[in-house]
């Protein structure tokens, strides 16, 4: 009997480990070409280039959207969530441009994303990314979750 207990528990140890390895946990979002997701901080990658930091590094970043980023009442109304994926370019002077937003497709949570961005980066700078010592401009994009509990 002890057997039989053991044959099946390895049984099903072994199905849920083949069931594991053929799960995919790509991103549902995965960068769009050529840019990088922003990692503010981060050692130099291969290219030699190192990203852009922000004051307090990536929990500094998402500490100040945390305070800026406005759930839209219509969008809360509604009951509408989702992710926002603002593309932007952080210049050697260390301002934004924001070219692109992706993601939810509702224009609520848009152009609250945008907005939120929009005001950090008016309040502090990022210090430029950097290829041999030199500032570069660099392109990445920040997502943004907008979820109702």
């Amino acid at each position: 009997m002890q057997v039989i207990i053991r044959f099946f528990i390895l049984l099903i140890f072994t199905t849920l480990i083949m069931a594991c390895e053929s799960t995919s946990h790509e991103n549902p979002y995965p960068p769009p070409p050529n840019r990088i997701l922003i990692l503010l901080g981060e050692e130099t990658d291969k290219s030699g280039i190192t990203p852009p930091s922000y004051p307090g590094g990536y929990q500094g970043l998402f500490h100040d959207v945390g305070k800026c980023l406005i759930y839209p009442e219509d969008a809360r109304q509604q009951e509408i969530e989702g992710k926002v994926i603002v593309s932007l370019r952080v210049h050697i002077n260390g301002t934004i441009e924001i070219f692109g937003v992706e993601g939810s497709k509702n224009s609520l949570l848009q152009n609250s994303a945008v907005d939120a961005v929009k005001k950090i980066f008016s309040e502090r700078k990022a210090a430029p990314a950097t290829k041999a010592g030199k500032p570069i401009t660099y392109e990445m994009y920040l997502p943004l979750g907008f979820k109702l509990k």
